[in-house]
């Protein structure tokens, strides 16, 4: 039925003009994909970028609650405005404040959704400790620790304070002291527990708090 209604809607201006015949298109294929059930014309749809070329989409929860949990649509020129070569392509912006009201909503919210997937916090001392806390980071990802480097150089008991809220169990401090003796310091989020440590012992000590076998 919805199917027949977009086609008998738009069969007299589908026969003069290219553009419908791939619109009809469009929604015969979500027939056939048994997808229509969840399809609905809406010719009030205006997405705000110039850049689209064909069909623009937005996804609503079937209640209608809360506003778009994304929006897209067809771009055939995009690519190539920008330098590359020609691709027609299909995309779309999702929100994550959106589809977290939906999943909670529907209870489908991990119960762990706001944990780091990261156990390790590399902090940043200072304004010049930046790269140092970075190149820490590349290197322990580099032997294949999950890390996460904090994003400015704020008060230590903050940065300290942000992983205990994410789950994070260790964090790593490089400050002036460390860096002029080599070393880094480890903390134990979840004991308080503290330890400077060589750097080529670090990810040794690291395994040693993950496994739980770390003491001070």
């Amino acid at each position: 039925m919805f199917l027949g209604h977009v086609l008998g809607r738009f069969q007299s201006v589908a026969a003069s003009q290219n553009t419908f015949h791939g619109f009809l298109g469009f929604f015969s294929v979500l027939k056939s994909l048994e997808v229509e059930e969840y399809t609905r014309f809406a010719p009030q749809i205006i997405r705000g970028l110039d850049y689209y070329t064909g069909t623009v989409f937005e996804v609503w929860d079937k209640d209608g609650e809360f506003r778009a949990i994304l929006g897209g649509g067809r771009y055939d020129n995009l690519v190539a405005d920008v330098g590359g070569d020609p691709l027609p392509a299909t995309g779309f912006a999702m929100g994550d404040l959106v589809i977290s009201l939906v999943l909670e909503k529907f209870n489908c919210l991990p119960e762990d959704a706001g944990r780091s997937p990261a156990p390790i916090l590399v902090t940043v001392f200072d304004e010049d400790s930046f790269n140092v806390s970075f190149q820490l980071a590349a290197r322990l990802r580099n032997s294949n620790l999950n890390v996460i480097c904090y994003p400015a150089a704020t008060k230590l008991s903050r940065q300290f304070k942000f992983g205990d809220r994410l789950g994070i169990r260790v964090a790593l401090i490089v400050g002036p002291d460390e860096q002029e003796n080599d070393t880094v310091s480890l903390k134990d989020l979840a004991t308080g527990n503290q330890e400077t440590v060589p750097i080529g012992k670090l990810v040794q000590s690291i395994q040693n708090i993950l496994d739980g076998t770390f003491s001070s």
